[in-house]
């Protein structure tokens, strides 16, 4: 049998060009352990597509090269947001091969992330028929990571590994585990609701060996089953009921209570908030809620 020499076995088969555009990046060592995944997977995409486009190694990519690359994502329908992933790992893969001047900007590629793009979704309430019909369709353990996100505002990673509670100056509190750039946080627990879906959650993971997720299934295994459950039940991206728009919801909930107070105790309190949902800069919260910008006109 002929030998593929354009092939690489790396645990699958991998064409040479994506193999040689993840070797040329190398291991990341830096940054949450999700945006290291996002960063190779864009490069493995990158290499498969300048194989298709007849590259013997990817140091020959060229301005046409990717011009193409990016006019094919954008037919493929991808979003501003991922196709500026997309760019920062080819900028990245192109500045380590001392070619940084052929990538343009974002604006140029048709995937600037401005504020618009960013904002675009804020405001957007939770519709509350289609969350309760989606939450009604998932698994027992689906449904308590779904009543996580609602009721503590996080992520879908951080519903499936949070569930340990702390208590600090009188107030009890969730530790989230799994945050987004290794984050510390704590969501402070001052609803019955947020303390029952804490004891049904300690109740399953007792019974399946410590794990929100079967037994049997790895953290990223668990993680795919909750999404594809979640896309079969109706929650998906557009839906109004899916995880990131509980999120929202939350956050916007929060945001309502702090503009009613007096604007000398906002600041702080929306300094607490913006901790305990993972971000590090207050501005980060036009992305769920113009709220706090009308309040502080």
């Amino acid at each position: 049998m002929k030998k593929n020499r354009n092939a690489v076995t790396v645990g699958r088969k991998m064409g040479k060009l994506e193999w040689e555009a993840r070797f040329v990046i190398g291991k990341q060592r830096r940054g949450a352990k999700e945006t290291r995944e996002d960063l190779m997977g864009c490069l493995g995409s990158i290499g498969r597509a300048m194989q298709r486009y007849g590259l013997n190694s990817i140091k020959d990519i060229k301005p046409g090269h990717v011009r193409r690359y990016f006019a094919e994502l954008k037919t493929a329908g991808l979003s501003e947001s991922r196709m500026a992933n997309h760019a920062t790992a080819l900028r990245k893969l192109c500045k380590m091969m001392g070619k940084s001047d052929i990538v343009p900007n974002n604006r140029e590629l048709g995937c600037s992330r401005n504020l618009a793009n960013r904002t675009k979704h804020a405001d957007e309430r939770m519709n509350v028929e289609k969350a309760a019909e989606a939450r009604s369709r998932l698994s027992e353990n689906s449904i308590i990571a779904y009543d996580m996100a609602r009721l503590y505002g996080l992520r879908q990673k951080e519903t499936l590994l949070s569930n340990e509670k702390i208590s600090r100056d009188g107030v009890d509190y969730l530790v989230v585990e799994g945050a987004k750039g290794g984050r510390p946080r704590q969501v402070p627990i001052t609803t019955q609701d947020q303390l029952d879906v804490l004891a049904r959650n300690h109740v399953y993971r007792t019974a399946h060996g410590g794990k929100l997720i079967d037994t049997d299934k790895s953290l990223k295994q668990g993680l795919r089953q909750l999404q594809n459950e979640l896309a079969k039940s109706g929650a998906g991206r557009n839906s109004g009921a899916n995880m990131h728009t509980l999120r929202r919801e939350w956050i916007i909930e929060r945001c309502e209570r702090i503009a009613a107070l007096p604007e000398d105790k906002r600041q702080e309190m929306l300094k607490d908030l913006m901790e305990s949902v993972g971000h590090g800069r207050e501005e980060v919260v036009r992305c769920y809620t113009n709220i706090m910008t009308s309040s502080s006109q």
